[in-house]
């Protein structure tokens, strides 16, 4: 219950996978609030109220909503802090796996050199953790529950990356896992796919009949290439399938099989100019290298 609030925030904001900005970060930072009202106006849950509100507050007083410090902050919250933290960071995430509680632990430790949590409380967990995890690892039922919340969350966070009209991974997405592949220095084969001619054909035949056509080659793209459209953290040999924009569709594969992509394109834009009657044209926008941190710069062609 202490993220029900959360129901307020965007879901633009709440699933962006990248740094956000001060107005969108003050925005989040509403959510503790948010949930402490929502709990306070239900009778069999408003005890829980200021715990939840004050979650997010740090033993040190740098946190929020109300920069509470060390014992001003409920007990509850203090103990609330520490394993909404741990749980964050083990989480599976839309663009990442979960993260090895190992580094998980390094990072609350980080965290807790600025006192971030009770010093206390902090200590019983971290002396307690590790027992934690082996009696959980005991409850099958415990377990079928978190799966099923993820893959929930799975489905969420994949329609907020899902491009409406062809089904395809959208532009938000293509940055996502790009700079997914940036990050973990993976090699990437990047090809631009445009259809030829398109506005032509829109202007002729109209939009409803350019959105179907759209379609058509996304489904033709998907099912020829066996390219992935759902986000996922990228591994060396996947394929994904992007439509950032209009008619341009891109597909990156994680390899440096520039060759070997080249002749898959060509001879599923054979099958396409056969069934569809149209000429696609593609160029290797990224060619089995891997991508500078700065990744926006190298595929500005894409955006």
């Amino acid at each position: 219950m202490h993220d029900v609030g959360k129901i307020g925030i965007p879901d633009a904001i709440l699933l962006k996978p990248g740094k956000l900005d001060r107005d969108e970060y003050i925005l989040v930072q509403q959510h503790g609030s948010l949930s402490g009202k929502i709990l306070q106006k239900m009778k069999k849950y408003n005890y829980l109220a200021p715990i939840v509100r004050h979650h997010h507050e740090d033993y040190s007083g740098n946190g929020y909503p109300d920069g509470l410090k060390a014992e001003e902050i409920p007990v509850g919250s203090r103990i609330l802090s520490i394993v909404d933290v741990f749980d964050a960071l083990t989480s599976k995430r839309i663009y990442r796996g979960s993260m090895k509680i190992e580094k998980a632990l390094e990072i609350m430790d980080n965290m807790q050199k600025t006192l971030k949590f009770d010093p206390k409380f902090y200590e019983i967990f971290r002396s307690n953790i590790d027992k934690f995890i082996l009696t959980m690892n005991g409850f099958k039922n415990t377990q079928d529950v978190i799966e099923e919340l993820q893959e929930l969350d799975f489905l969420r966070n994949n329609f907020f990356f899902s491009d409406p009209l062809t089904k395809l991974l959208n532009r938000q997405a293509m940055l996502t896992i790009l700079k997914q592949c940036s990050f973990n220095d993976l090699n990437i084969t990047l090809a631009k796919l445009n259809i030829q001619n398109f506005r032509a054909y829109n202007k002729l035949y109209g939009s409803e009949k350019g959105d179907k056509l759209l379609f058509s080659v996304a489904t033709h793209l998907k099912d020829g290439l066996k390219a992935r459209v759902n986000i996922k953290e990228p591994k060396n040999n996947d394929m994904f399938l992007f439509r950032p924009y209009a008619d341009v569709y891109v597909l990156l594969h994680v390899s440096k099989k520039v060759d070997f992509i080249a002749y898959k394109i060509d001879i599923i834009l054979e099958k396409i100019q056969d069934k569809l009657g149209i000429n696609i044209i593609y160029e290797m926008v990224a060619d089995g290298k891997i991508l500078s941190r700065n990744i926006e710069k190298q595929i500005s062609s894409l955006l």
